[in-house]
């Protein structure tokens, strides 16, 4: 299942910065593989004995997440520096959750004794993810402070 998950993410990791590139704007995008992931993790929680299923559609939720997260920051960038700034920022701080991420469901599973806790979080956890994805998508420019 993992390597189902590794390599399922690869063709939308590189599809959807292509098509984000492409579009006026990215909101849309960012609903679509929010609702991927959400479904999978819905279809693992519902109907687990199609895991592999339910993975493989993560995984492209997933791998599109990523892909269009590091996109935004270029699109939303009004040049070169600004687009560094605002990769380290977003970066720093996604990497952080990410890191807390793994830690938390496995501490869920192991106070709750099965996976039905942790997938519901998970799915709970989808719905600020595509409130921020829609918000980021629509076509705008962050500015610094000293310009605004």
């Amino acid at each position: 299942m993992l390597a189902l998950f590794a390599l399922g993410g690869i063709p939308a990791s590189l599809l959807v910065p292509v098509l984000a590139e492409r579009m006026r704007d990215q909101s849309s995008l960012a609903a679509a593989v929010t609702a991927l992931e959400a479904s999978a993790l819905l279809g693992l929680l519902l109907s687990p004995g199609v895991a592999v299923a339910w993975v493989a559609l993560f995984a492209l939720g997933q791998g599109g997440a990523i892909g269009l997260a590091l996109t935004l920051m270029v699109l939303r960038a009004p040049d070169a520096r600004r687009a560094a700034e605002l990769s380290g920022m977003a970066q720093a701080f996604g990497y952080t959750l990410a890191a807390i991420g793994p830690l938390a469901v496995g501490a869920l599973n192991d106070w709750s004794g099965n996976w039905d806790v942790a997938l519901i979080v998970l799915v709970v956890v989808t719905l600020p993810l595509v409130v921020v994805g829609i918000e980021a998508g629509r076509k705008r420019t962050v500015l610094s402070e000293c310009s605004a």
